[in-house]
């Protein structure tokens, strides 16, 4: 078996004695883990916050601290497209984001810059373990799946979204 960079064999039962001293099952931030990987106690009211990547686009996600914990999404999903770029999808893109305001767990909306924003919270069954939570985030983007999905095709009909990076590298012919 093979170790790993920075454990030590006398971690082991640090860490067997610090998971037997814990009530079961574990609970999101009641033990953390150090850069050189070994599993310390940690406070339970601190935030916690991880990304995903979901259908292509970064999400960020937070566990709230407190008696009642809330998960927390947002993501960036692109930018209100110009009436001249593509009058027909801004104004499906804004009828949504008016008709998200009225959904309880969750909305869309544009920033000030006019990028379109997603946010969503839910209260996670308790006990607050990182299956509860993944449920979650699971059950909140299972909840908004069609909406985000059809703001995607409403996003990629703008044809300036997908212009190629960079130009082509090769010359222009030659008349």
């Amino acid at each position: 078996m093979a170790k790993k960079a920075g454990a030590k064999p006398r971690d082991i039962p640090d860490t067997i004695r610090l998971v037997g001293e814990q009530t079961l099952p574990l609970q999101v931030g009641t033990v953390a883990v150090t850069r050189e990987g070994r599993l310390v106690p940690h406070d339970h009211d601190v935030p916690l916050c991880f990304g995903f990547v979901y259908a292509g686009v970064p999400f960020a996600a937070e566990v709230t601290a407190g008696p009642t914990p809330l998960v927390r999404l947002t993501a960036d999903l692109g930018a209100l497209p110009y009436t001249i770029e593509c009058a027909a999808a801004r104004r499906w893109i804004l009828r949504l984001i008016a008709a998200s305001g009225a959904r309880k767990r969750g909305r869309l909306e544009l920033t000030p810059a006019k990028e379109i924003r997603f946010r969503a919270e839910a209260v996670p069954p308790a006990p607050r373990t990182p299956v509860s939570v993944m449920a979650t985030v699971a059950a909140l983007l299972l909840e908004w799946k069609p909406c985000l999905a059809l703001l995607g095709e409403l996003l990629a009909a703008n044809p300036f979204l997908h212009r190629p990076a960079a130009p082509p590298t090769a010359p222009p012919a030659e008349a």
